[in-house]
């Protein structure tokens, strides 16, 4: 992309809109994440100690021992979700880094700091259940950037770092492409990838699911044309069965940012597209 893009953009040649609603985003970057305080809840009940109290004249009441506890078989414990995974440290995913370098592979700087993570959201490269990697990313033609010279792919890796295979996802309708990042399934993988109608505008949500040789299984496109009603996720997580999303969204011309929230199974089926308050990020 051109050299003007703000650092962690997914817009190539973005316009002032598209950059204020980033801006915002990357100002809460370095915050920690908040959370909803919990509901107040009234003081729990006290009995009136004058009604406890027995009349004058009243005779004094014989203590009584309290019943024995009736043998019960003790309930069995509730089902809790599996603890997260832990998170990998950074060097296990030396030998991806170095043939990313190698390769001239672009990959998406906004999501780099789940590289690694144990909370199931997407990464531009993750570990594999076999020992190698999965990566994603963006082939660029050399030199001066050109529309529709981009390419978003994803390659997998053995443990060494050597490729066993690349493949490409561009798609009909698009000039322009960024591969941003994968999680892996039982049986394969979900990618997210960042595609363009025109480079001036924002993109466009894709998320596939791919099987373990990278062929693809489906290709979902969430709504919009990078414009206005075009939701743009800034994080994507496996939850179960269900990839959460969560970023911002335009109802119109104006640059007023209003939060966005989805879902979408692993049939590709979009369950939830819900828009929130204005302002988001503040």
């Amino acid at each position: 992309m051109q050299a003007d893009r703000l650092e962690g953009s997914t817009l190539t040649r973005m316009n002032a809109r598209w950059a204020l609603g980033l801006g915002h985003l990357l100002a809460i970057a370095a915050l920690p994440a908040c959370t909803e305080p919990g509901a107040r809840h009234p003081p729990a009940r006290t009995a009136d100690p004058r009604a406890a109290r027995p009349p004058p004249g009243s005779p004094t009441p014989t203590p009584t021992a309290p019943p024995a506890p009736s043998p019960t078989t003790p309930p069995a414990p509730s089902p809790t979700a599996a603890p997260p995974a832990a998170r990998i440290p950074a060097q296990a995913f030396e030998p991806a880094r170095r043939w990313v370098t190698q390769t001239n592979l672009d990959t998406y700087s906004y999501h780099a700091r789940h590289v690694g993570n144990g909370d199931g959201y997407l990464a531009p490269m993750i570990r594999t259940r076999d020992g190698g990697f999965l990566v994603v990313g963006t082939r660029r033609a050399p030199g001066k950037y050109r529309v529709g010279a981009s390419r978003p792919v994803v390659a997998k890796l053995d443990a060494s770092g050597a490729m066993q295979w690349e493949r490409d996802y561009k798609a009909s309708g698009f000039l322009d492409y960024e591969g941003a990042s994968a999680a892996e399934l039982t049986d394969g993988y979900v990618v997210y990838i960042l595609s363009y109608v025109h480079p001036a505008r924002g993109s466009v949500t894709r998320l596939l699911r791919l099987d373990q040789s990278g062929r693809k299984v489906w290709d979902t496109r969430l709504r919009g044309e990078g414009q206005a009603h075009t939701p743009f996720p800034q994080n994507v997580r496996l939850t179960g069965s269900v990839l959460a999303m969560d970023g911002h969204i335009y109802k119109d011309a104006s640059d007023t940012a209003y939060g966005w929230k989805g879902t979408v199974d692993l049939d590709g089926k979009v369950l939830s597209d819900e828009i929130g308050g204005p302002n988001p990020y503040e």
